[in-house]
């Protein structure tokens, strides 16, 4: 079985196409997933002040 040369070249450039463009999209999703944890830290570190606020009003004493 002889397979062309413009065959194999053309499916090997999509395969290899095909592979950047998932790593890339990986990569993205892992810089999206990061910038969201710390968008949750965030919030989660602004939750804590507020109640260690209010709990400190609730006992009559604000520093």
């Amino acid at each position: 079985m002889n397979v062309p040369t413009e065959f194999v070249a053309t499916v090997g450039a999509s395969v290899a196409t095909m592979f950047i463009g998932l790593l890339s999209r990986i990569k993205a999703n892992e810089a999206m997933i990061d910038d969201l944890f710390e968008r949750i830290q965030e919030a989660e570190e602004r939750i804590y002040d507020h109640e260690r606020r209010i709990s400190r009003l609730e006992n009559g004493w604000v520093k």
